[in-house]
């Protein structure tokens, strides 16, 4: 026979030949994938970096938020913030010793682009066509705001980056190992302390786990000689009911990744990588994984910020993360700003004469009728607010406490108004056209403008003004932006015409449980994980904040990947060739026949 390809080996029933089918890569002179088969997305790789490159020339050396001074505040002080969880800052930290804040917006761009690859790569391993899977990245790599977001110094383009590998790992194997889940937590919980909407990751990853298509033929291979280059050996198949065959072989042979030590049972009915019982204790094995990061950044808070106090966040990179709070702050936790936040969301419905507030909370009611008061954000950041009224500082432990109890007996007053303001906010995510909104100086900071917003610009006062000069200490000079012509030209007018709207984004978001009813079985189950993160992450922050056209932008590569994944190949969707298994081709005398094939273990059908 011909030369063997290297993906989905499977023996013949016949004779101890093998035949090897879906032939993309054989030896020797085989291509390299990625020059091969995978060109048209080195091609939109080159394309997306161009535009990227066109932002960083016209915009230098950032883009600025509202919000990036605080984060490079904490960079520089090295204690966690109060307001928000400071992960962010703590990669800020890591690259201070630069100095460089372009060396910072260039990282960002080149996680944006990370992140195009994992969900071409994470559809094109679950059998969806490769078309599919680059349209499923093209969103990503190519929409104008999401380019806009990585050159901001802002913790999106890296929680994007955690978020989507933690689920990509989760589903980069069938069934996923151990250690793969617990990674895969681990990051899950790194996307927490790095942006609280993590939690939304987290139940992807949970559900992913839970809902994981079981293999339909369980092939494994037993190699004798676990070295990268062999050139004697033998290789053991066993089916599923049992039978062997053993095969001699001779010649080169290249081995890669898992599968090269031991032997893995085969599956019975009831074996090991079907039962839900397995399946619920690697979801707690994802769950002990998130709550490290959580753990430590307790202890950093607790640091430096006073006592140690109990947390109601799970997972280990939160706890770490708490306990980092713990030992900055004194209390257990991510940030002190839980019950601010949404105090300033239930403010856009709240009414005292029907909450009946004890006499400590009425000092935050508003005599205001609903459909006259202030944006939500204000309540948090003016002074004119009841809140501000209260004596300490904007996020002391006592003033959160309030706000906190403020809100929750807001919600359990009024449910359908709240439900009513989520859904109104939410649906903002939806419409075809952005509007300008919560408002104008918030709207303004996500376009490619002549002039864009400086840190200074800020309405908070003699605050801003500190941190401002805090955080020039970052860059160790002048961080005002400078915009460069043509180059900013170009990408405003890029801008205007590449994004997707977001009636796009609700189609695909929609489509996902549509194509699960239709389909069924396993392909559903697989797209379960990343679909549950797209749609925590567009509702999470108008429940418990306010809506912004930014938390969108980082539910879309979830969305995209969930409704690729949806569409998998029905011919066992969620089973490829494993990256643990060899890449081998020999060709020998074996027992009965000649030819011949290793694979180490997992082997199964290819995309």
């Amino acid at each position: 026979g011909g030369r063997p390809s290297l993906l989905g080996a499977r023996p013949s029933r016949s004779g101890a030949r093998l035949s090897l089918p879906d032939a993309r890569l054989s030896l020797p002179g085989a291509r390299p994938p990625l020059l091969g088969a995978h060109r048209p997305l080195v091609a939109v790789l080159l394309l997306a970096g161009l535009f990227r490159l066109v932002a960083a020339l016209g915009y230098r050396p950032a883009i600025w938020f509202t919000d990036s001074i605080t984060y490079l505040d904490d960079a520089v002080t090295g204690r966690p913030g109060l307001e928000r969880p400071s992960g962010y800052s703590l990669y800020l930290w890591l690259l201070k010793p630069f100095h460089s804040l372009t060396l910072v917006t260039a990282t960002q761009h080149l996680m944006g682009l990370a992140v195009g690859v994992l969900v071409y790569a994470v559809a094109c391993r679950c059998r969806v066509p490769r078309w599919g899977a680059l349209l499923a990245a093209a969103p990503v790599l190519f929409d104008a705001y999401q380019i806009e977001l990585e050159r901001l110094v802002m913790s999106d383009t890296l929680f994007l980056l955690l978020g989507v590998s933690a689920l990509a790992v989760v589903l980069w194997w069938s069934p996923p190992p151990w250690w793969a889940i617990a990674v895969g937590g681990v990051l899950a919980g790194a996307s927490t302390v790095t942006r609280p909407t993590g939690t939304a990751v987290a139940a992807g990853v949970v559900a992913a786990v839970l809902l994981r298509p079981s293999t339909g033929r369980a092939w494994h291979a037993e190699v004798a000689l676990p070295v990268p280059v062999v050139t004697a050996g033998h290789v053991r198949f066993a089916d599923h009911g049992g039978s062997a065959r053993t095969v001699r072989f001779t010649g080169p042979a290249v081995f890669a990744g898992r599968g090269l030590f031991g032997r893995r049972r085969r599956r019975g009915r009831r074996g090991r990588r079907g039962g839900f019982a397995r399946r619920a204790g690697m979801a707690g094995v994802a769950l002990a994984g998130c709550a490290a990061p959580v753990l430590a950044y307790g202890l950093w808070f607790s640091s430096a910020h006073g006592a140690f106090g109990l947390s109601r966040s799970t997972g280990a990179p939160v706890l770490a993360y708490g306990l980092w709070f713990s030992s900055a702050h004194g209390a257990f936790g991510l940030s002190r700003s839980t019950g601010v936040f949404l105090y300033g969301r239930v403010m856009a419905f709240a009414e005292c004469p029907r909450m009946h507030p004890p006499p400590e909370l009425r000092r935050l009611c508003t005599r205001v009728p609903p459909e006259r008061r202030m944006i939500s954000q204000n309540y948090i950041w003016r002074g004119t607010s009841p809140l501000n009224q209260v004596r300490g500082g904007r996020y002391s432990a006592r003033k959160d406490r309030m706000a906190r109890r403020f809100a929750l007996r807001a919600i359990a007053a009024q449910p359908a108004d709240y439900l009513r303001t989520v859904g109104a906010d939410t649906l903002r995510a939806f419409a075809w056209d952005r509007t300008v909104f919560p408002d104008r100086l918030t709207y303004d900071r996500y376009l490619f403008g002549t002039r864009p917003a400086e840190l200074g610009d800020h309405p908070r006062g003699r605050y801003v003004t500190g941190l401002y000069r805090r955080a020039a200490r970052y860059e160790l000079g002048p961080v005002r932006t400078r915009v460069v012509r043509p180059w900013s030209d170009l990408a405003h007018a890029y801008q205007r015409v590449v994004f997707l709207r977001g009636t796009l984004v609700g189609l695909v978001l929609l489509a996902v449980p549509a194509v699960a009813l239709v389909r069924r079985g396993a392909a559903a189950r697989l797209a379960a994980g990343p679909w549950l993160a797209a749609v925590g992450l567009v509702v999470l922050p108008a429940a418990t904040a306010e809506f912004d056209y930014r938390y969108v932008l980082t539910a879309v590569p979830f969305g995209c990947l969930a409704l690729a994944l949806s569409c998998a190949s029905r011919n066992n969707p969620g089973q490829f060739f494993s990256p643990a298994v060899a890449a081998v081709a020999v060709r020998g005398e074996a027992e009965g026949g000649r030819g011949g094939a290793v694979a180490g273990r997992g082997v199964r059908r290819g995309p």
